[in-house]
């Protein structure tokens, strides 16, 4: 399973199968996860800093939740896809 298709299958289990057909079928969709998988990363590496600016890194995760509610919203835009 490709890297960032898991992270969002561990995240959104409950969308799991219909994350995995789209990700086989859509483009936009495997572009969404993997800016999902690079916000993530980052964050992760932030969080083991102990340098890493506070407001850096509370951005992040306010783009990791919005890319969440856009993986949701795109999966509910197009549930036959």
């Amino acid at each position: 399973m490709n890297p960032a298709l898991r992270l969002v299958a561990e995240r959104l289990p409950h969308v799991r199968e219909q994350a995995g057909l789209m990700f086989e079928r859509d483009e936009d969709f495997r572009e969404l996860c993997d800016e999902y998988q690079m916000c993530s990363e980052t964050l992760d590496r932030m969080e083991g800093e102990t340098t890493a600016n506070r407001a850096v890194r509370d951005e992040y995760g306010a783009l990791k939740l919005r890319l969440e509610a856009e993986l949701l919203r795109y999966l509910a835009e197009h549930p036959g896809s």
